[in-house]
């Protein structure tokens, strides 16, 4: 196939980092850059943004630099390879289902834009049972990067439930147990930014339990030492269910399947994540925003009420998982649906 890319050399003191990349690696390539930015404002021009050229390089080389756990994985695992190459496989084998963004400018290639090579060296072609899903997720245009405001939703929803520190899964690919039955698994339906996969552990249906009567649910989660969903259990109160005022068993479990994804807190705008429930499916625009900062948001860092973020140093040893508090979902006062005593949902 013939490139769509310039092959002339292009200006700037961006590009030369990413030569120094492709001979000699990131500590290169960090002088570099430092000089080239500092040279160009001694000589009073403008420095150039590094988002201005969208190169196939330059862009996953952005990427990288985006993300401080991104930039410390490929001084730990890069071995000789080019920033660009590396960011290039960690995107379309990682960043997409994580949730990462890709720099402003460069949407052109979150489709397999591999077509441009970097130097010598071409991106890695992905294994063949993954491409589908790669291309369904990248078709969607790259979320705005989040803003403060989305940071403060971060700590409202979730990092306030912790003390501080934003928990969150891996990436959004989330493995569900105990989901077989058709009318349990139409609960993760509307969660449609995350894939789910039947197998054993993540999001663990319990089934029903009157453990807690008068509740219509709840949900359990359990973390790592650097804030990594380990599990999350989900249970429902058939007996609360029966007297019509928890809405239906769907949409009780697609309310506990949003705080097991992150939303560690209730809702207080009439939507899905209240903490009563109201016969809403609707998950609010809040809910989406708070999800799409969490989930660009490395692990083990602290987000603040005001909406700042600071990243701790990454964790190597995990450690066992802890568990979090019960978030239960309440019945609402008045009836949502017509009691039900027939049949258990959840057994046939």
């Amino acid at each position: 196939m013939t490139s769509k890319f310039k092959s002339a050399p292009r200006r700037g003191w961006l590009i030369s980092g990413v030569i120094m990349l492709a001979a000699g690696g990131l500590a290169s390539c960090e002088k570099d850059l430092e000089t080239g930015a500092r040279s160009r404002t001694e000589s009073g021009a403008k420095p150039a943004s590094p988002l201005s050229q969208h190169s196939f390089s330059q862009c996953f080389t952005s990427y990288v630099y985006l993300y401080a756990d991104l930039k410390n994985a490929y001084q730990q695992k890069g071995a000789g390879r080019s920033i660009a190459s590396w960011g290039y496989d960690h995107y379309q084998q990682h960043g997409i289902t994580e949730g990462r963004n890709l720099p402003d400018g460069c949407n052109e290639f979150a489709r397999g834009g591999g077509e441009g090579r970097i130097g010598s060296v071409a991106p890695s072609n992905l294994p063949a049972s993954s491409l589908g899903n790669v291309a369904a997720s990248s078709a969607q245009p790259a979320a705005p990067r989040p803003s403060a405001l989305d940071y403060r939703l971060v700590h409202q929803l979730n990092a306030s439930f912790t003390g501080g520190t934003a928990v969150r899964w891996k990436s959004r690919n989330i493995t569900l147990q105990n989901f077989e039955p058709t009318n349990i698994r139409d609960g993760v339906k509307p969660w449609v930014n995350f894939k789910f996969n039947l197998g054993k552990g993540g999001i663990v249906f319990k089934g029903d339990s009157n453990q807690f009567p008068g509740t219509c649910g709840w949900a359990i989660p359990y973390w790592y030492k650097n804030y990594e969903l380990a599990r999350c259990d989900i249970t429902i109160n058939i007996a609360t269910h029966t007297l019509g005022r928890c809405g239906s068993i769907v949409s009780t479990i697609t309310h506990e399947v949003g705080h097991c994804l992150g939303v560690l807190a209730h809702t207080t705008n009439g939507s899905l994540m209240d903490a009563k429930a109201n016969g809403s499916s609707e998950i609010s625009e809040d809910v989406q925003r708070m999800l799409n900062a969490l989930y660009v948001t490395p692990l083990n860092a602290q987000v603040s009420a005001a909406g700042t973020v600071s990243v701790a140093k990454e964790l190597i040893d995990r450690g066992e998982p802890v568990r979090g508090k019960t978030i239960f979902i309440m019945p609402e006062d008045k009836l949502l649906n017509e009691p039900d005593r027939s049949l258990d949902p959840i057994s046939r």
